[in-house]
């Protein structure tokens, strides 16, 4: 009895130095990881994201690029500071199928707190125009009907979504997968014809009208940009939508108080042209999300990754 009515005094006599650190956040420089290379997409929406919070709260905001390991170089790097907020990682939605894709990951969605998305987009179906098909209800058919003879440009990692995508439609084992290291060698191979099928970006198919299609989009709504291009739930799947997003974590166990603080400058940002142009040039837009709505993001991540491995799309190793 004396040592728990002890551990409650040092637990109340500890409180208050807690409160006052949260509210007197940040007091220190803060360190946020990048889970790609300097200069990429990703390093670039959050040094605009970095600099924000610098002006806002009077503290430095030191961005630092921890690529390769599919993401996982980074994130040990965050697991080994605590969980006070002067460490953040930022990172992409694809950490789940990564993940995942390990038979014994060293980590799990739950081991991030959210933070905020900086910007997100959906993807455009994208085809070579040697490719004899015009609409995305006829590539599904020719797909069905040929087997083996589409091949699909993987960007480096494998796309869960559009493996997801084409199970739903039937034609995952018809479709020839081709690895690429990234989103730059895959577009290549496409516009060669090396290639029939990527998930490629807005910019690239109007800068290619001869040589590229693009056939469907993957958002739960038009892209303003192509509106004559229909989405994947108009046509041959009703409900379906995908996107992608680049955004920021923080170790499990951040104090409430201090996530809600940088999630809420983060909302301020994402108004800011500042934010909007990187993300468009990205072909991808501000996805405002409280600490809430993106905790919901990560468990739905998680899920959707157990049933993927549930189906065979994803065999971890």
């Amino acid at each position: 009895m004396r040592q728990s009515i002890t551990a409650f005094i040092a637990a109340l006599a500890l409180a208050p130095a807690v409160s006052v650190a949260q509210a007197d956040y940040p007091n220190r420089p803060v360190r946020v990881y990048v889970a790609s290379t300097a200069g990429g997409p990703l390093d670039i929406v959050t040094r605009g994201a970095a600099n924000w919070w610098s002006r806002r709260l009077g503290q430095s905001f030191v961005v630092e690029a921890k690529p390769g390991g599919n993401q996982l170089i980074a994130i040990d790097a965050l697991m080994r500071e605590k969980p006070d907020g002067y460490t953040l990682l930022s990172l992409t939605s694809g950490v789940s199928t990564s993940l995942a894709q390990m038979k014994a990951a060293p980590y799990s969605m739950a081991d991030f707190a959210p933070i905020g998305i900086i910007c997100g987009g959906a993807f455009l179906l994208t085809t070579s125009t040697k490719l004899p098909v015009k609409t995305i209800e006829e590539f599904v058919r020719y797909a069905k009907d040929n087997p083996g003879k589409i091949n699909y440009g993987e960007p480096g990692v494998m796309a869960v979504d559009i493996e997801d995508l084409f199970s739903r439609l039937g034609i995952r084992n018809n479709i020839t997968h081709v690895r690429y290291k990234g989103g730059g060698p895959a577009q290549i191979a496409v516009l060669s014809g090396e290639v029939d099928l990527i998930l490629g970006q807005e910019s690239l198919v109007r800068s290619n009208p001869d040589k590229l299609r693009a056939l469907a989009y993957t958002g739960s709504a038009r892209y303003a940009a192509l509106p004559d291009v229909p989405t994947i739930s108009e046509t041959v799947l009703p409900g379906y939508q995908s996107a992608a997003w680049l955004g920021v974590v923080a170790r499990a166990g951040i104090p409430l108080a201090i996530a809600k603080r940088l999630n809420a400058e983060l909302l301020e940002f994402q108004k800011t042209p500042e934010a909007k142009a990187p993300a468009r040039d990205l072909n991808m837009e501000a996805m405002p999300q409280d600490v809430d709505a993106m905790q919901q993001t990560l468990r739905s991540a998680a899920r959707q990754m157990e049933e993927m491995i549930a189906k065979g799309i994803i065999k971890p190793e």
